[in-house]
């Protein structure tokens, strides 16, 4: 069986790439930052390059 994880487990640091691609903008150019300028982002790589580990959905209903 599969672990879920909720929201704030994604974004740990040993979660995610050391320096996660990430942008404020959907337009904006995707910048290599540290995790912690990174986290403060609104759109950040949450995996690895070469794999595959969470897979995010938005689902905007009550």
């Amino acid at each position: 069986m599969s672990q879920l994880y909720t929201q704030p487990d994604l974004f740990l640091q040993e979660r995610i790439p050391h320096k996660p691609y990430c942008k404020d903008f959907k337009e904006a150019p995707m910048l290599v930052r540290s995790y912690a300028a990174a986290i403060k982002r609104r759109y950040i790589q949450v995996n690895p390059p070469h794999l595959r580990v969470f897979m995010l959905f938005d689902l905007d209903y009550e």
